[in-house]
Order: structure tokens, then C-alpha cells, then sequence
């Protein structure tokens, strides 16, 4: 399984005057070095807790035909199609009646309908199938739960007030760790 981001998020978990505001920096002078913080806190708070905080676009890659595809990085929002390709690399789509988006407790997955097939077509081997879907809490800051927005702005802190930081911070962790999901 290989995932790579189709569409970047447009929003981050906290605004930069929700960092400001918590750093009490005022003014405009570092807006620019707080902004490049918030992201770099923001990414490094997906990556930690395995789940994209706003709206973003994935896809994710298989080599063979599975009941279920596992759908990394929820919430997921939606499945925006699952297409696949064969040995001469021409392009199918898979009939959105095939195959339904089931949440899970800590991670969605793509599920076969039963009684459905998918196409027979021999696939090209690795990354044959790609499943592109829409994942994250939602395009508002606060649509991301409480404990993440403070993780991310506890990281962005740290690497602020100390420049050679590049880690989540012990109470970051304490706040993502309950909603933390291991991707094997």
C-alpha cells in the first residue's frame, strides 16, 4: 500500500491569530515564520496521530482485488472513485455500485457490496488500483476535536520558542495520544 495527496489541505487545525493569541505575540513581524510553524505543526500532528485533521484528497494504491481496502488517514468523508488499471495501462473505473465506504471505529475502508465482482481484467501488478478519497474532520478549525487543535498548538509553540525543535513535544503527545491511529 502506497498513499500519496492528491489535493492539500486549504485549512489547518488552528488559525494563525488562534497561535498568536496563544504565543500573546502581537504585530504583523512574524507572521510569516508563525505561518510556516503552524503547518509544519499541523503535518507533524498527522503524521504522529495518523489522521488528517481538515479536509484533504488522498489516494491510496494496491497491487490485487480485495473485499476490503483499508482507507488510511480518516476520517473519511467520501470515496471519490476506485480505478484500476491493467497490464497495457489503459484505464478502468469501477461502478461506484460495487463497493461502499464502511467506517470504522479507528479507520474507514472501501468494502466489497455482497454479491458484487469487481472487474477481471489482469492489473498491471503494483499500484494496479487506486482508491482516491476525501478524508479529515472538515474545513473549519473547529470542525477538528478539541485535544488535536491543542496538540498542534503546543507543537507549533515549542518549535517557536525554541527554533531547533523538530518533534512533538511530551504534552503534544498527551493530548493526540487518545486519538492516535498506528498505520502498519
Amino acid at each position: 500500500m502506497e498513499i500519496t495527496v492528491a489535493t492539500n489541505e486549504t485549512t489547518y487545525a488552528i488559525t494563525l491569530g488562534q497561535l498568536k493569541d496563544f504565543l500573546k505575540v502581537d504585530g504583523g513581524d512574524e507572521d510569516a515564520l508563525l505561518s510556516n510553524l503552524l503547518i509544519a505543526a499541523h503535518d507533524m500532528v498527522v503524521q504522529y496521530t495518523g489522521r488528517s485533521l481538515t479536509t484533504r484528497t488522498l489516494d491510496v494504491y494496491y497491487d490485487k482485488w480485495q473485499s476490503s481496502f483499508d482507507l488510511p488517514y480518516g476520517p473519511v468523508q467520501s470515496i471519490t472513485h476506485m480505478k484500476y488499471y491493467d497490464t497495457t495501462g489503459s484505464e478502468g473505473t469501477v461502478n461506484s455500485s460495487v463497493y461502499y465506504l464502511a467506517p470504522g471505529n479507528s479507520t474507514s475502508y472501501a468494502e466489497k457490496y455482497p454479491g458484487q465482482t469487481y472487474p477481471q481484467s489482469i492489473l498491471r501488478g503494483k499500484g494496479g488500483i487506486v482508491l482516491r478519497y476525501v478524508t479529515g474532520y472538515g474545513d473549519d478549525p473547529n470542525d477538528v476535536p478539541f485535544l488535536l487543535r491543542q496538540a498542534v498548538l503546543q507543537t507549533a509553540a515549542a518549535m517557536y520558542e525554541n527554533r531547533e525543535t523538530a518533534e512533538l513535544p511530551p504534552v503534544a503527545k498527551n493530548y493526540a495520544d487518545p486519538l492516535r491511529v498506528i498505520i502498519l
